[in-house]
């Protein structure tokens, strides 16, 4: 069963006085944005309610974890085979709930300072550079990874 709530803009004056007036657009319907640690352990951020065509900001990384893995996003796929959602960006809400499943890659979670043997500049390796495993070898140079071994 889908519940409806009254969308309102509140506005205070200067005054003290209380304005009430319903939404611009006429909505009536507030959606329900949740997230889901979909096999991870800890915190997940709280669900929050947007009228259809709202900005909302997809969460961060609250602390989830899920071991052998890191943290690559949200999906609306437990599976991944959804619409992706990176943390930190802005979206608009849909018309209807929207469930967000945390989007985990095999790898390892830590970024990670390497020297160049050539120029003895440090340069990151993030996670994402490392998805394959420690198994891979990961030539830098100039910031960009050239090949994998």
């Amino acid at each position: 069963m889908k519940m409806k709530n009254l969308c309102l803009n509140i506005g205070l004056i200067a005054a003290g006085l209380l304005i009430l007036s319903s939404c611009p657009d006429g909505s009536e319907s507030a959606f329900a944005l949740r997230y889901d640690r979909n096999g991870g352990a800890g915190e997940l951020p709280p669900d929050e309610r947007y009228a259809p065509g709202a900005s909302f900001t997809a969460a961060l990384n609250t602390g989830l974890s899920k071991e052998g893995h890191f943290f690559a996003g949200w999906n609306t796929k437990p599976d991944g085979s959804g619409t992706s959602y990176a943390p930190g960006e802005s979206y608009r809400m849909g018309n209807g709930d929207l469930d967000l499943f945390a989007a985990w890659e095999q790898g390892i979670a830590e970024d990670f300072q390497v020297q160049s043997v050539v120029s003895s500049a440090w340069y990151t390796l993030t996670a994402a550079n490392l998805a394959e495993g420690p198994h891979c070898i990961v030539y830098a140079d100039q910031n960009k990874v050239v090949s994998k071994a």
